[in-house]
């Protein structure tokens, strides 16, 4: 039962990881369908500033993603408490689309969790 529950954490960290680099990635691309789902869904097009912002989102996911693989405790400590501040954040949101992306965020802190835990 712990091996297929691990399984499950580590399918469902990548699947969110994949989803949460692909809305920040629609982000930094200025991609329509994206401006309801993130920055509080209150841009028509997302300026250059918020754009260079989510650039270091990308990079920070793909560390994420890394210190996941790789199994590193700091590494996994720290993306930890920083997918728990992304969640918060997310529900927190004005537009009732960007906070579905706090699941996906619940979803890396609990398997993190787990995976320092042991």
């Amino acid at each position: 039962m712990r091996k297929l529950v691990k399984k499950f954490l580590n399918l469902a960290f990548y699947v969110s990881s994949a989803w949460s680099l692909f809305i920040v990635s629609l982000v930094v691309l200025n991609i329509e369908w994206a401006l309801p789902r993130a920055a509080g869904g209150q841009f028509e097009a997302f300026p250059i500033w918020l754009r260079v912002l989510y650039v270091g989102n990308v990079v920070l996911l793909t560390l994420q993603t890394f210190a996941y693989a790789k199994r590193s405790p700091r590494m996994m400590q720290f993306f930890f408490w920083l997918s728990v501040i992304s969640a918060a954040v997310n529900l927190l949101s004005r537009s009732p689309l960007e906070r579905w992306n706090a699941l996906s965020a619940s979803i890396m802190a609990v398997a993190l969790l787990k995976a320092i835990r042991g």
